[in-house]
């Protein structure tokens, strides 16, 4: 999981609610049931304040959440062409209007 803050609040709900959100339950290997009733309300209340739970339990090791400023990630795509290419713009109005 990606989202560091949002993986701390679903560590705490199986911690506090002893629960883990219905619409995670079949992706995540755990024994946990799904939370229904006072543990929906638990889990609830948990969720309304993520961000506060900063600590992930990762294999055992406790880590820290990092700043969003310190992981963010980029990804982008350059290509290239040499002008004109024969077949793509064929001379049309879009390469007139170019090459003016």
């Amino acid at each position: 999981m990606t989202n560091c803050l949002y993986e701390a609040a679903l560590q705490k709900i199986g911690r506090d609610c002893n629960c883990i959100p219905s619409n995670f339950a079949k992706y995540l290997d755990t024994k946990l049931p799904s939370c229904f009733g006072r543990a929906k309300r638990c889990m609830s209340d948990i969720m309304e304040r993520i961000g506060e739970e900063r600590f992930i339990d990762d294999d055992g090791e406790k880590k820290e959440c990092l700043a969003a400023c310190e992981d963010q990630q980029h990804q982008f795509l350059v290509t290239t062409s040499a002008l004109p290419k024969q077949g793509v713009f064929s001379l049309g109005e879009w390469f007139k209007n170019f090459l003016r």
